[in-house]
């Protein structure tokens, strides 16, 4: 079967002021024009300061909903990045 639609996410949250020991988050809004709901399986990140827990497993049709709220903890990067 063939859907025609499509599953619209942001290629960029900007998250308030960060630095390590402060740990900011954001939602991330999708936006699903598919006929039929869309299941969130996962979200990833390949940078390991940033941290996605799904809110809403499930986008319904024509649906604008925030998905997951994502964190950022500078304080998870590499030593060496880690100013402080």
């Amino acid at each position: 079967q063939t859907l025609c639609g499509s599953l619209s996410i942001p290629n960029m949250l900007k998250f308030s002021s960060a630095f390590p020991g402060r740990v900011v988050t954001k939602q991330l809004l999708a936006t699903n024009t598919y006929a039929r709901a869309i299941r969130v399986l996962s979200i990833t990140s390949t940078d390991p300061r940033v941290a996605a827990s799904i809110s809403t497993p499930s986008i319904e049709p024509g649906a604008k909903v925030a998905i997951a709220a994502v964190t950022l903890d500078l304080g998870r990067g590499a030593s060496e990045d880690n100013y402080m």
